[in-house]
């Protein structure tokens, strides 16, 4: 026991310092010798989240749910897995059976109303997250979503105010503030407020630590272009399914106006706008990640 903890351990730290990698061999290590301990489980599933590994991490919190269906945490994780599979109603089921077991809990009140705001259902997602705010929730990423939702109906107002009582949190910290100040940059450029927005942006952008690297970043493009030549997407195979008119696709560079095309197109009663979902990256992640000399559909 005393040596399985100092594992456990190990791989948490891993885990919080974004060594999923390292985490997930630990993880999978583990559950080798103990595959009935419901929490090794769900932190592989965690770490493969994050790697953006969803079928894997699909099978690791299936995985901790089968063992334990008492904790709502398995099934928030759960959730977040489904929408990244784009399974919505899937999430949103998993969602529901975690606040069965704790009404308050605030991740799958978040997760819940995630796709609440994916799916354009704004006032079942306020009606659903409303009486945890009016208890007094503070918790920062739960009140990002709550006020999605509401500057989805256009109460752009109430939004930042929900926003602003997000950073007032006492402790609040720079990985929970930073999403906090983007969206209030959002609101505020949407009420014409440039300079708060401007000041919201640079604040959030500070606070996610990010540093651009000029020659990592150039050295990854060239090897990417080098990848796929022409000549090798010339002779990438081809889908030779029925053409469609039920699927219409957006796609540009970033700030090109794809979000705006995408708002007027919605505003049609019969079209859903489906935001921007991830099946182009997973599909260029499973095709780069594994060797990125030789792309595996190539293989």
């Amino acid at each position: 026991p005393q040596q399985k903890l100092q594992r456990v351990q190990a791989a948490l730290r891993m885990e919080a310092a974004n060594n999923h990698a390292g985490a997930i061999n630990a993880y999978r290590e583990l559950i080798a010798q103990d595959p009935a301990d419901a929490r090794l489980h769900y932190h592989l599933a965690l770490a493969l989240h994050a790697t953006l590994e969803f079928e894997a991490a699909l099978q690791a919190a299936r995985a901790a749910v089968r063992l334990n269906d008492t904790i709502p945490e398995f099934f928030a994780l759960q959730a977040l897995v489904y929408r990244g599979l784009n399974r919505l109603d899937d999430a949103r089921a998993a969602a529901d059976r975690g606040l069965q077991l704790d009404p308050n809990n605030i991740a799958c009140a978040k997760v819940l109303g995630d796709i609440c705001f994916l799916r354009g259902d704004t006032d079942e997602g306020l009606a659903r997250l409303g009486p945890l705010f009016d208890r007094g929730c503070d918790h920062p990423q739960f009140l990002v979503v709550y006020a999605q939702l509401l500057a989805a109906r256009g109460q752009r107002q109430d939004a930042r105010a929900v926003l602003e009582r997000a950073l007032a949190k006492p402790g609040i910290n720079p990985q929970s503030a930073a999403p906090v100040h983007l969206h209030l940059g959002s609101i505020a450029e949407k009420l014409e407020d440039f300079d708060a927005a401007w000041n919201h942006y640079t604040t959030g952008n500070r606070l996610r630590g990010l540093a651009f690297r000029p020659a990592e970043h150039d050295a990854a493009i060239t090897d990417i272009m080098t990848v796929w030549s022409k000549d090798r997407l010339a002779r990438l195979p081809r889908a030779k399914g029925k053409k469609s008119e039920q699927l219409v696709f957006i796609v540009g560079m970033p700030r090109s106006g794809t979000s705006l095309v995408e708002q007027i197109i919605a505003s049609h009663p019969d079209v859903y706008g489906g935001g921007e979902l991830n099946f182009v990256n997973n599909a260029a992640r499973d095709l780069v990640v594994p060797t990125l000399k030789e792309p595996t559909v190539l293989a």
